[in-house]
């Protein structure tokens, strides 16, 4: 009865909203000032790296988990819930009107964050606003790419939990028209979990610092 009961919970975070978590600009200008941390690597004083966790932040720890580890290497950061992603989308679309330093823009989530991730960038690309990297730890929607996006890479495991028409795993396309570069990454082979395990994998962090790191050096 356990597994069943977890398995309902987990299809459920793929719809349901955030247990009343709050969203606006405020939290956005704060969340984007990230916080000092002892650090093993240089300190790297551009680019934005935001981390968006899924529902209610039950699930979706291993982005915090990533998010050390990118702190860990000089790489400041942000992690939060998904339900902020709009509003950060808009702080960043502001500030980058006067300050370019703030690029390369990447944006990491896992499930609903992954979800959010695309659909923020599709915001910003309203006002211009270029993203290099989108990472996806199993997204549950299909988010059509947008053109500002350089580059997607979507690490998931086909055939996870579905909800309707909406399912974990998601392979994405961009919008017609797009240039970039998407790599669907099926991980089944080096995951031994599923959709509420995969945003802890050790290996896929390990290979998503070492692009976020190679992108902030280019």
């Amino acid at each position: 009865m356990r597994l069943v009961g977890a398995k309902l919970i987990i299809v459920a975070g793929m719809v349901l909203s955030p247990l009343n978590l709050p969203s606006h600009t405020a939290f956005a200008q704060a969340t984007l000032k990230p916080a000092a941390t002892e650090n093993t690597g240089a300190k790297i004083d551009h680019g934005r790296v935001i981390l968006l966790r899924g529902l209610a932040n039950i699930f979706s720890r291993g982005m915090d988990t990533l998010g050390n580890k990118l702190s860990a290497r000089g790489v400041g950061n942000v992690v939060t819930n998904y339900s902020h992603g709009f509003d950060i989308a808009d702080e960043l679309a502001k500030t980058y009107q006067t300050d370019k330093s703030i690029l390369p823009i990447i944006i990491i989530g896992h499930s609903l964050g992954g979800n959010r991730a695309l659909s923020m960038s599709a915001q910003m690309a309203k006002n211009n606003v270029p993203v290099r990297l989108v990472v996806l730890f199993d997204a549950t929607v299909s988010w059509p790419v947008p053109l500002n996006v350089e580059e997607v890479l979507n690490l998931h495991k086909p055939g996870g939990p579905c909800s309707g028409a909406t399912c974990a795993g998601a392979v994405v396309v961009g919008v017609p028209g797009y240039r970039g570069v998407i790599d669907n990454k099926d991980v089944s082979d080096i995951l031994g979990g599923g959709h509420i395990n995969i945003d802890k994998s050790k290996v896929l962090h390990g290979e998503v610092i070492e692009k976020v790191l190679s992108l902030l050096a280019e």
